[in-house]
C-alpha cells in the first residue's frame, strides 16, 4: 500500500472504467504476481549466500509442517470480497457509533452491535442475556435492536454511496456485496 500511495496510482482511477474495488483487487493481484516472480528469481540466485536447508534447522526426528497456502483465483477473489464486506460493515458500524454519540444512543448501538455483528461464536446472545449484560429491560433491548437495525441499514447505504460515483453503481454494489 505504501508503493500504491507513493506512485499515486489513484490518479489513474476512473469511475467510468469500473469499480474501485475491482481496481484495488487487480492492483493487488499484479503486485503479488510481481512479488512471486521476484521471489522465484531469488530462489534460483539468492542475494546473499546459499539457501538454508530445512534439514539444518532441526534434529533429524523433527518434522516441519508447512501448510499449503496457495489459493485458486476464485478462492482469493471470494476471500477478498468477504474481507471487503467485513470492512464495509465495520465502517458502517463506526458511522453509526459516531452518530449515536451525538444523539446519546450509544447503549442502543452497542446492544445492536453485540447482537448482530460483534458477538462471539456462531449464535448471537439471547435478548435476556443482552438485557443482563447492558443493564436494560427486555423492552429496552427490543427497542435497541429494532432501532439499531434501521440505523444500520442507513449507515450501510451511506457507506456504499461514499464508495461509488452513481446511483446505478450503488445498486450494483449493494446487490453484489449484500444481495440487497
Amino acid at each position: 500500500f505504501l508503493r500504491f500511495y507513493e506512485k499515486d496510482f489513484l490518479q489513474s482511477v476512473d469511475a467510468e472504467k469500473g469499480k474501485f474495488r475491482s481496481f484495488v483487487c487487480a492492483s493487488l493481484r499484479n503486485f503479488l504476481l510481481k512479488e512471486k516472480q521476484a521471489a522465484g528469481r531469488l530462489k534460483r540466485r539468492p542475494a546473499q549466500g546459499a539457501i538454508l536447508s530445512m534439514n539444518a534447522l532441526g534434529a533429524d526426528e523433527d518434522t516441519f509442517d508447512i501448510p499449503d497456502v496457495r489459493q485458486s483465483r476464485e478462492e482469493a477473489d471470494a476471500q477478498f470480497l468477504a474481507d471487503w464486506n467485513r470492512c464495509v460493515v465495520r465502517n458502517a458500524l463506526a458511522r453509526m457509533r459516531e452518530a449515536a454519540r451525538e444523539s446519546d444512543k450509544t447503549s442502543q448501538v452497542e446492544v445492536f452491535a453485540h447482537y448482530r455483528i460483534e458477538h462471539e461464536g456462531d449464535t448471537p446472545p439471547t435478548r435476556k442475556q443482552l438485557a443482563e449484560l447492558f443493564g436494560l429491560t427486555p423492552p429496552q433491548v427490543n427497542y435497541a435492536l429494532k432501532w439499531g437495525q434501521q440505523e444500520f441499514v442507513q449507515a450501510l447505504k451511506a457507506e456504499l454511496r461514499d464508495q461509488v460515483s452513481s446511483e446505478a453503481d450503488f445498486h450494483a454494489e449493494a446487490r453484489e456485496l449484500f444481495g440487497i
